[in-house]
């Protein structure tokens, strides 16, 4: 009688630990919408920028992508176990936020900044990139309109005032300067050099946006003055734009950043991408 039980015991044991086992595998198997859609297609779709920038996104004579965030968006796919295809049809960085919120890419890694109007329609990861806003001034304009480049005197100023197009930068400065007339121009390189030419007195820009128009234009060194903006509460946090829908993509995201991937900041960008300013 004895025997019987215990075999009888060993066999439901087996059969529950088998049906356990295929419990546990159809779980594993199972994952949220937003992540099964990328699973099933094998890619994850990132939105970025048609424009090069350096060191952020860059291609070579042969169409190869590379550069911080194009490192970024292949370490999260390869975390995510699939592929990577970037949508490389924006124009400005708002366009990249529309083709995410569409839903036309899983992702926008492209150098983006979390503005209110942008998070409307997508969420935001928490920041990976941290740069300090810095205002350019043409020395002549701003020795006949007396800025001095602070913050206060920009406030009060009246004249005129460059942005690009589809940027962050020109919401940020008609905060900045509410009674000043905004001037949009159609990208960032034509907006540095309206400052410079005197056709604007002033722009605002990020670090990294500065340093390279100061690389790629270097004649224009002389005619420009730069105040980085070093208030915390205004700083220019770079963050993945992702589908207002992928609430489980965002929290992956986001602990993968955790996890892997120390904020950076302007300093770091320029010693790790180093040999980029030099080719």
């Amino acid at each position: 009688m004895l025997r019987i039980f215990v075999l009888t015991l060993l066999l439901v044991c087996t059969l529950g630990g088998q049906a356990f086992g295929q419990g546990a595998a159809a779980v594993s198997a199972t994952y949220p919408p937003d992540i099964q859609k990328i699973k099933d297609r094998g890619q994850l779709v990132v939105a970025m920028l048609a424009r090069d920038l350096i060191p952020m996104f860059m291609s070579d004579s042969n169409g190869k992508l590379y550069g911080n965030d194009v490192d970024l968006a292949k370490a999260i796919a390869d975390a995510l176990g699939v592929g990577l295809t970037f949508d490389r049809s924006a124009q400005t960085f708002n366009g990249v936020v529309d083709i995410v919120a569409s839903g036309q890419a899983d992702i926008g890694l492209s150098a983006l900044s979390r503005t209110l109007a942008r998070a409307e329609r997508v969420q935001f990861s928490r920041p990976y990139v941290v740069l300090r806003p810095v205002l350019i001034l043409n020395r002549i304009s701003a020795t006949k309109y007396n800025l001095d480049g602070s913050l206060p005197r920009m406030a009060s100023f009246n004249g005129l005032v460059g942005a690009p197009k589809g940027n962050a930068y020109l919401d940020f400065a008609k905060k900045v300067s509410p009674k000043a007339t905004i001037v949009e121009f159609s990208d960032w390189h034509e907006t540095f050099r309206a400052v410079a030419e005197g056709r604007v007195a002033a722009i605002f820009g990020d670090e990294v946006g500065v340093k390279n128009s100061l690389v790629r234009f270097p004649e224009h060194s002389v005619e420009l003055s730069t105040s980085p903006i070093d208030n915390p509460a205004m700083a220019d946090n770079l963050s993945i734009a992702v589908n207002s829908q992928s609430v489980h993509l965002l929290g992956f995201i986001n602990l993968y950043l955790d996890m892997n991937y120390p904020t950076r900041k302007a300093d770091d960008l320029l010693r790790i991408y180093a040999p980029y300013y030099k080719k």
